[in-house]
């Protein structure tokens, strides 16, 4: 019973962190300065993209930790890809290197480390024209390497097109839950969750 309340408690916690004022996901961008990580936090007047340095090998593509998201949106729909990503992302951070975590950060902390790090930039919501999310082309999946799980198109005044590939299903359901309520209907879902196949498909 002890195992159980705490794994609730666990769920509850990480719960609160997703779905607060500001949800953050994580993405792969290549433009210019070759493939990093970045995190993107959606913060009060615009999406912040914290640089997170360049992308090593096995970054971002746990298959197990995936493969726990589909399980639990599977089993209970959008509630149940929070509690699968919550056991993802504990998987993530028990092997390997540790990730750097910056949920807990203030947006005047989350501004001074942008400021530190020249590759971060922030996408203000009056300059965003439009973000559609999207799973991977003809080419990506003929000739990818699979671990793509879709891609989020952000188009704004200032930065042009600015294209983030997401590798992790967890990231994905944040993403879609999170952007359309910031921006309406500037956002287009073009993507799903299909239960038969536990995989992101063509909406």
């Amino acid at each position: 019973m002890q195992y159980g309340a705490n794994v609730e408690l666990q769920s509850n916690r990480w719960m609160q962190g997703h779905t607060s004022d500001r949800p953050s996901f994580n993405v792969l961008i290549s433009r210019g300065f070759g493939e990093r990580r970045f995190q993107v936090f959606a913060m009060t007047k615009g999406l912040l993209c914290l640089d997170k340095g360049a992308i090593k090998g096995g970054d971002m593509g746990d298959d197990a930790a995936g493969r726990a998201v589909m399980v639990g949106a599977v089993m209970g729909g959008a509630l149940g890809a929070v509690i699968g990503a919550a056991i993802a992302s504990n998987m993530s951070t028990g092997s390997g290197s540790r990730e750097e975590r910056y949920d807990l950060c203030s947006e005047d902390e989350l501004l001074d480390l942008a400021a530190q790090r020249k590759k971060s930039f922030v996408a203000l919501y009056d300059k965003i024209t439009s973000i559609s999310l999207d799973v991977p082309g003809f080419w990506g999946q003929t000739f990818g390497d699979g671990r793509t799980i879709g891609w989020i198109t952000l188009r704004e005044s200032s930065l042009g097109k600015v294209a983030m590939e997401v590798r992790d299903a967890a990231q994905m359901s944040v993403a879609i839950d999170s952007l359309p309520r910031r921006l309406g209907p500037r956002v287009q879902v073009n993507l799903q969750l299909d239960p038969r196949t536990h995989t992101f498909v063509r909406r």
